[in-house]
């Protein structure tokens, strides 16, 4: 993740939380390396075979201030 506000970069995991909740939540350690209004950038990864990779494809998502999506392009998968 990179926080836009005060430039911390960091690696975490996910939790999951309800479908359509909007929740973007720093949980533990790194809690303290953001608050509440922070905009942050959520980068993920995936490991891929020679094959798999020639047909993978990046996923962007842009929110709003309310975390709702206003553009996406890509495919996420989950």
């Amino acid at each position: 993740m990179g926080n836009l506000e005060n430039g911390e970069r960091f690696e975490t995991y996910c939790i999951y939380g309800a479908a359509g909740s909007g929740v973007i939540e720093l949980n533990g350690a790194t809690a303290h390396l953001g608050k509440i209004g922070d905009r942050l950038t959520i980068m993920s990864y995936g490991h891929y075979s020679p094959v798999e990779a020639d047909d993978a494809k990046p996923a962007v998502i842009l929110l709003d201030e309310k975390n709702v999506i206003v553009r996406e392009s890509g495919t996420v998968h989950c």
